[in-house]
């Protein structure tokens, strides 16, 4: 009997603490607070912030407009896909090839893609067809393809990581049609983000180290000048015709392209400039999956949030749309927590 009394506290507590969670439960219920659950997207908005519509259920890493065509191009899992901008149309370019997380480069006349898969870059047409490998290296890193408005050449940047010797890093040049490689900038610090101009005069890039900065230099790789010093290196640049932005973290800065007029816009993520139309700036509030897009004009006034839940944001060239990866609520009997 008295085993049976000593239990009989340790029952009604348990009693208790289901009548209280199941309060709690009905309560959220009752006030339409359950948490929410999202399914991953990609979306498109104009860039007056109007017009948000999701073209597609999919996961992806950033998605980008290709250029002259009614399609998208975008990163899901390991492979590069095209789309048209109602979601149809889906084409995997890349084969079986592991593509790395980074942005490729899609030549100004939308019919090409340079892309980096096993530390190597190679090049394929906007359908898929007709891929090549560009360099096939061994204990060499490459990164970070640009192709030049001509459609000739690309930039990009290589890293030499061997036993033997210390790490360095190179700009280096070379045509899409032939296996010579020209070397424009060496250094044992980091070089990153080599971008040519939209006219296709100007080379830029920074570096990290005891000479870190924003550098110019022109096509041929003569006449380089330093145009910042103080620069967050290892964050991407963006380019238009006049300006250019870039981080120095966790602020957005923007200039002339001769490195003129900097003017500090705020905090920010991955921001990004079309770049024949310069008016109006994208950007994250934060680094991860879960920031909000906000534009903003390119003097830093008028900002507003755009969407919810949305990262790597990016620009038609002409500036009219953007694209970014994003995630909408399945669940929406429930309180809604994003825009749509």
């Amino acid at each position: 009997m008295n085993k049976f009394m000593s239990i009989i506290p340790k029952f009604m507590f348990f009693i208790f603490c289901i009548f209280i969670l199941s309060g709690c439960i009905r309560s959220c219920m009752d006030n339409n607070e359950r948490i929410p659950f999202y399914e991953p997207c990609i979306y498109m908005v104009d860039a007056d912030g109007s017009n948000l519509t999701k073209v597609m259920d999919i996961g992806a890493t950033y998605a980008l407009f290709v250029p002259n065509r009614p399609k998208i191009l975008y990163r899901s899992g390991t492979s590069l896909y095209t789309a048209s901008f109602d979601g149809t149309d889906i084409e995997l370019i890349t084969d079986t090839l592991e593509v790395k997380s980074e942005y490729p480069s899609i030549s100004i006349d939308g019919s090409k893609v340079v892309f980096v898969s096993d530390d190597d870059l190679y090049i394929v047409n906007i359908d898929g067809s007709e891929m090549v490998r560009l360099t096939n290296t061994k204990d060499i890193i490459e990164r970070q393809p640009f192709i030049s408005t001509d459609n000739i050449e690309m930039i990009y940047t290589k890293r030499i990581t061997t036993l033997k010797e210390k790490e360095s890093y190179n700009i280096c040049r070379k045509k899409l049609n032939n296996g010579i490689i020209d070397t424009f900038v060496t250094s044992g610090a980091y070089l990153g983000w080599p971008s040519y101009s939209p006219d296709g005069v100007t080379i830029y890039y920074t570096r990290g180290g005891s000479n870190e900065g924003l550098y110019s230099m022109n096509k041929d790789g003569s006449n380089t000048i330093k145009l910042v010093s103080e620069i967050s290196a290892g964050y991407p640049i963006s380019i238009s015709l006049n300006k250019l932005i870039y981080i120095y973290y966790p602020n957005i800065y923007i200039m002339n392209n001769d490195g003129s007029e900097i003017q500090e816009l705020g905090k920010g993520y991955e921001p990004h400039i079309a770049p024949f139309n310069d008016s109006k700036i994208v950007y994250s509030n934060n680094g991860f999956y879960d920031g909000d897009i906000y534009i903003m004009n390119n003097d830093g006034t008028e900002k507003r949030k755009i969407a919810n839940y949305g990262y790597n944001a990016r620009f038609s060239n002409d500036g009219i749309q953007i694209v970014f990866p994003g995630q909408y609520q399945i669940n929406k009997s429930y309180k809604n927590y994003i825009t749509n």
